[in-house]
């Protein structure tokens, strides 16, 4: 199957049950990091609920759909991330990436994105204020390898979307070896790395271990400044 028998569309609110399902279905169990983590509906529900709050009113989430079936295959979900929002980050409880109540390894996979999250606005120029932040990039293990995560992201990179938004960039948390070379290749640079081994439990026993080789999570940025 090719990317043509794929159609785009820019996802709406009533799309959301959709999307949550999708990710329900297909991230919560795929991703490296969730699968290791033995994530469980209730606290990825959570987290997504607040994603979708994030993302809702700016129109620049997209969602891939199979000709035919119509069924969502894939999606990114994009946030806008000001400056000034990160005042007072310190006091959110939980931080962007919260999965409530939950367990240790459920708890690691916050802390390592969390940690990447908050050093953000530290690591570069103060001329930048404001960003399109990649909160999730998932595509369905069974439509991998047709270059949809790619045209996913050249939607998400179209100078005009950024432009109307006044975006300088685009930043994300990328917690899987698959999602970290796309975005390498796509010309984005690492500001900061967490090492899944250095989340522990009181032992020293590292909380998580990806099976697909992923062994740490990278906060990754492509600036758009000229």
């Amino acid at each position: 199957m090719t990317v043509a028998e794929y159609q785009l569309f820019t996802a709406k609110p009533e799309d959301k049950d959709e999307i949550r399902r999708f990710l329900i279905e297909h991230f919560m169990v795929e991703e490296p990091m969730s699968r290791a983590a033995g994530m469980n509906e209730s606290s990825f529900q959570k987290c997504i609920d607040k994603t979708f709050e994030r993302c809702s009113g700016i129109s620049h989430s997209v969602i891939a759909r199979r000709a035919g079936s119509n069924e969502i295959v894939a999606c990114a979900l994009n946030s806008l991330w000001k400056r000034e929002d990160s005042k007072g980050e310190d006091e959110k409880k939980g931080g962007d990436f919260d999965f409530g109540e939950s367990s240790k390894e459920i708890d690691a996979v916050g802390t390592i994105l969390n940690d990447l999250h908050d050093k953000f606005w530290g690591l570069v120029p103060g001329t930048i204020n404001s960003v399109i932040h990649l909160e999730i990039l998932s595509v369905s293990k069974d439509h991998r390898r047709k270059g949809i995560a790619s045209k996913l992201m050249a939607w998400t990179e179209d100078p005009d979307k950024l432009n109307k938004l006044q975006a300088s960039g685009i930043v994300a948390e990328a917690s899987s070896l698959a999602n970290q070379t796309l975005l390498t290749r796509r010309g984005y640079k690492t500001l900061a790395e967490k090492l899944v081994e250095t989340v522990t439990d009181g032992n020293g026993v590292p909380l998580l271990k990806c099976d697909d080789g992923t062994d740490r999570g990278l906060l990754m940025f492509k600036s758009l400044e000229k």
